[in-house]
């Protein structure tokens, strides 16, 4: 079985409650137990920093890319979008440093479903079944008619390992 988790933190690299245990132990066990499991998270300062052996796998039109590397302690494969004008900013994932909610949080997690369904859809992206650790920004959806600008509307051509 293959299966994708999607989450906007992950233990140990960055924790703002409980969601960052779990996405950072369930697929770990997953793999340890022969289930081919992947992380795919937003490339927020602490994750583009702190995953490891980072090799860059796609481009996206926008100046979005997606690189794979692991978790420190190497086992467990991650994809971070790398996408500094939706996820470089400061405070935490959700809010900036004055706790204020970003205005553009639906767009920002809009673009990390739209990825994942892109990792779960195709079959050069290696994972063919998704899964999310249930959080609503892993499972929010734009159609075509409702795209965003700055969202591409499709993957061109990227091949991803």
């Amino acid at each position: 079985m293959r299966v994708l988790h999607v989450c906007s933190e992950i233990y140990p690299l960055l924790k703002t409650g409980g969601l960052a245990d779990v996405a950072g132990a369930l697929p770990l066990a997953q793999l340890r137990s022969g289930v081919e499991a992947r992380v795919l998270v937003p490339g927020f300062p602490a994750l583009r920093a702190g995953v490891l052996a980072q090799e860059l796998v796609a481009e996206v039109d926008g100046g979005i890319r997606l690189f794979r590397g692991t978790l420190p302690g190497g086992e467990l494969p991650v994809y971070v979008i790398d996408a500094p004008h939706w996820y470089d900013r400061p405070g935490n994932p959700y809010a900036d440093a004055n706790n204020e909610a970003y205005p553009d949080n639906d767009r920002r997690f809009a673009l990390l479903g739209w990825i994942a369904a892109q990792l779960a859809r195709g079959p050069r992206a290696g994972v063919r079944q998704g899964g999310g650790t249930g959080n609503w920004h892993a499972h929010r959806r734009h159609g075509p008619d409702r795209a965003q600008p700055g969202l591409p509307r499709q993957f061109p051509g990227a091949r991803i390992r």
